[in-house]
């Protein structure tokens, strides 16, 4: 069975031109750190009220493995 869902049609430039299109949200936000409680509980919030599919975080100012963690808890 064949997923449709992402056709693509190439162009003479040598790009790709989409046929199906589905819109992605995308939330970029400077959190300039992460360990503050009510930092994370905001990203909660707009988490359920925007639901991002992508989330891209800057200066978080804590290790991987933590930011990796926040991104688990919040079903990513």
């Amino acid at each position: 069975m064949q997923d449709d869902s992402c056709d693509y049609k190439a162009q003479e430039d040598g790009f790709s031109e989409s046929v199906n299109s589905r819109s992605l949200k995308i939330m970029s936000w400077n959190c300039q750190g992460l360990g503050n409680p009510l930092t994370v509980q905001r990203l909660r919030e707009l988490k359920k009220s925007i639901n991002p599919d992508i989330i891209f975080l800057s200066e978080t100012k804590k290790p991987n493995e933590f930011v990796l963690k926040k991104f688990e808890q919040l079903g990513y």
